[in-house]
């Protein structure tokens, strides 16, 4: 007897999460750590939406209470990157074909969904700016160019992130378990962004004093946060769009 598809969207940032809360009628909430977990429905079916907080330790802790509470079947790993190469712009998407490790000694893992063709022919049918390739996750932002440069040369990677591997290594073991990483670019390979971990709490939210402090330290911060966030808005605007796309979709289990 088939088992219905149980879809978890898996992301770091509140900010990231506003792309499908409105739309998300939620029945539970749990804190776990840095975490947060939203049960509910989505366009009546149900859903689980998984806020890991930012970073690889976040990230795989939230995975893990997440599978040991939930039979879930279909994994969707999203949110913000980073470009590496030219031609991509901000709100362009990244389907990560490999995930990579800027830590030593870890293999680069796949993720693993039927009917990929599909899905991405339907995402572009959407309006997507749709670029397939490798992604690689670091444990502390890169933002500038030549940090970017770098990745690209010892990688090969199209993007940047701070969890899809660890999400995805979580997930490696759970072979019935269907996923596919779809992240998008804020930053193009040009855009120098601020760094905003030195005022951000645990679960990625801002620290009010925290910003205020640094803001009469670097007083720059009043033109960079709002280009920031103009940018953020506009991944977040083709994130929604795509999610809406493919959690309608019933692709069945990860080969």
């Amino acid at each position: 007897m088939p088992i219905d598809p149980l879809w978890a969207v898996v992301l770091a940032l509140p900010h990231e999460a506003k792309a499908l809360l409105p739309d998300l009628k939620i029945q539970a909430e749990t804190r776990y750590h840095a975490s947060k977990l939203y049960e509910g429905r989505y366009q009546d079916k149900p859903l689980l939406l998984l806020q890991t907080g930012m970073g690889p330790k976040n990230a795989r802790r939230a995975v893990e209470f997440l599978l040991a509470h939930h039979p879930v079947t279909h994994v969707v790993i999203t949110g913000y990157c980073g470009g590496l190469v030219p031609g991509l712009k901000t709100g362009s998407a990244i389907w990560a074909t490999k995930l990579i490790s800027q830590k030593s000694g870890l293999d680069p893992i796949e993720p693993h969904i039927n009917g990929e063709d599909t899905l991405q022919s339907g995402l572009r049918d959407q309006g997507l700016d749709l670029h397939l390739g490798p992604l690689v996750e670091v444990a502390k932002p890169v933002l500038d160019l030549e940090g970017k440069q770098g990745l690209f040369r010892q990688f090969g990677a199209v993007g940047v992130d701070m969890e899809s591997f660890s999400v995805l290594n979580a997930l490696k073991e759970q072979k019935n378990i269907a996923s596919l990483i779809l992240r998008f670019v804020v930053d193009p390979l040009e855009e120098n962004l601020v760094d905003t971990e030195a005022f951000m709490d645990e679960q990625s939210g801002l620290r009010p004093w925290k910003l205020l402090k640094e803001t009469f330290r670097n007083p720059k911060l009043l033109i960079d946060l709002p280009q920031l966030d103009r940018l953020a808005k506009g991944a977040r605007r083709q994130l929604k769009k795509a999610l809406r796309f493919v959690l309608t979709q019933n692709p069945g289990p990860g080969a």
